[in-house]
């Protein structure tokens, strides 16, 4: 299957990740509470879906480290540069992650698999 799938629903055959569920463990990896390796399990992702996760996991670290530097080059403390970041990645993620859910429903940015897939960095 795919991640994108697994939040979306639609097949029967596999169990849908819940969405706020999803998100508060997002959360909690970007806080360090928790490691990809125990999200994964959380969510029984399967091989496909493990890549997937990968794949979007480097986008967000890099993503971070952007606004990041943005911050430093603002002149903030790299400390503090990290936690707004971090905040940043959340907020814009969690929308990410609903829009899957959402996918035609009115609000949602993301309507397609393709566009959602290219803004979570899984090819």
């Amino acid at each position: 299957m795919g991640l994108y799938q697994r939040i979306a629903g639609g097949d029967e055959s596999v169990a849908k990740i819940p969405i706020w569920p999803l998100i508060n463990s997002f959360g909690q990896l970007l806080s360090g509470e928790i490691d990809q390796a125990t999200f994964a399990a959380r969510y029984n992702l399967d091989a496909t879906e493990q890549v997937e996760f990968g794949q979007a996991s480097a986008k967000i670290q890099t993503d971070i480290a952007a606004v990041k530097a943005d911050y430093e080059a603002a002149g903030f403390s790299a400390a503090r540069a990290e936690q707004f970041a971090k905040t940043w990645a959340n907020a814009h993620y969690k929308e990410v992650l609903m829009s899957a859910e959402c996918r035609d429903h009115n609000g949602a940015t993301h309507r397609d698999e393709a566009s959602w897939k290219a803004e979570m960095g899984i090819s």
